[in-house]
């Protein structure tokens, strides 16, 4: 569990930075990762990026019991 490595711990595993708390966040990232993008490529980055972002807004309209049964039964 990184959150319990101290500063030296993490630096030794090559931790540098704490994963994003937010998705819009992390897909910001991701789209700014060439490196990442070059192995799986590009199509599929910018594809799962916009799934999410769409997923986000529509998951934004719906009640809190509507979210929670729209995940379950997919994830």
């Amino acid at each position: 569990n990184p959150s319990r490595l101290t500063a030296d711990q993490r630096a030794e595993y090559g931790i540098y930075f704490a994963m994003p708390a937010e998705l819009e966040s992390a897909l910001s990232l991701l789209e700014e990762d060439s490196e990442l993008a070059s192995l799986l490529g590009d199509k599929l980055v910018s594809d799962y990026v916009t799934l999410k972002r769409a997923e986000a807004v529509m998951l934004g309209a719906m009640s809190g019991e509507e979210r929670r049964r729209w995940l379950m039964e997919r994830y």
